[in-house]
């Protein structure tokens, strides 16, 4: 389950609250900013090494999870995982050592 922590799996759930909504966004944006600076020390400590980039596996996010005696979903989690699929994709097509 790749990058399922990086998405902020507890932020999703059947309520998507003002504050769920914006810890996702949070940890999206973190998961942007450390894969692109994970790329930047490769390209600085790797110079011509060929890189292959892994977007995440899509979860299922219709799945009930029982956690404590409580059932638990997490609706929408496959859409960050995509989010986060899509930075991904954005990264492998920007030239290394960029910044």
């Amino acid at each position: 389950m790749f990058g399922m922590n990086d998405v902020g799996r507890p932020s999703y759930d059947e309520e998507a609250t003002p504050e769920k909504v914006k810890a996702r966004d949070g940890m999206l944006a973190g998961f942007r900013r450390n894969y692109a600076g994970l790329l930047d020390v490769c390209a600085k400590e790797l110079p011509g090494a060929a890189l292959y980039l892994l977007t995440p596996s899509p979860a299922d996010d219709q799945k009930v999870y029982h956690r404590n005696k409580a059932c638990v979903q997490r609706p929408g989690c496959n859409a960050g995982l995509g989010r986060c699929a899509e930075t991904v994709r954005e990264e492998a097509a920007m030239p290394h050592g960029r910044r």
